[in-house]
């Protein structure tokens, strides 16, 4: 089996074209997986600050429970 000239130009060029798509897919999927994970930073960062203010919020509550008691003890 063999080919002209012009076939074997006319697949190289059909090549080359699909390696330069491919390589933009690929740049394109690098910079989604990038924007992907700093969302994942972002969301387990709220979670933490969410956890602490949770945490700080029941303490609070606790001392302002403890408060009024000492108060109605003290009338």
């Amino acid at each position: 089996m063999s080919i002209s000239s012009g076939q074997f130009r006319a697949a190289k060029a059909a090549f080359k074209k699909m390696q330069a798509a491919a390589a933009e897919m690929r740049t394109l999927a690098r910079a989604a997986v990038k924007e992907s994970r700093f969302a994942r930073v972002a969301y387990f960062r709220a979670r933490t600050s969410l956890a602490e203010a949770r945490k700080q919020a029941e303490k609070l509550d606790l001392m302002i429970e403890e408060l009024r008691r000492a108060d109605g003890q003290e009338e």
